[in-house]
């Protein structure tokens, strides 16, 4: 629904990425979904962080798109890393955009898996 609302309301060489996520504290779990956006990480505490990988394209592109839901189990302790374009869209001093963000790379447990 929110795809055709986009793409009927955003000019044709414009589109919108976008992600959500629900979280079920009763049965531990995140569910969620994604349209064009960089995936967030969930870092587990026992594990390295796991990318989110499910997703579709940018909303206001094709009209009729299907998105899919992925999910995850949460346990005590796990951190979920969201993040905006913005730092993506960040240039470095040689006028380039960051490829990835600066730690989008999984992390031992042995380390501190906060982004600051």
């Amino acid at each position: 629904m929110l795809n055709e609302v986009a793409c009927n309301n955003i000019a044709p060489d414009k589109f919108v990425t976008f992600w959500y996520c629900t979280i079920d504290a009763t049965e531990n779990r995140l569910t969620y979904a994604s349209a064009g956006h960089w995936p967030p990480i969930l870092f587990h505490k026992s594990s390295e962080g796991i990318p989110f990988r499910e997703g579709g394209t940018p909303l206001g592109i094709f009209p009729g798109w299907k998105y899919e839901d992925g999910g995850f189990p949460l346990a005590s302790g796990d951190r979920l890393v969201p993040y905006t374009d913005g730092l993506t869209e960040a240039m470095n001093s040689d006028k380039q955009e960051r490829a990835a963000p600066p730690f989008y790379r999984t992390q031992s447990s042995e380390h501190d898996p906060s982004p600051m």
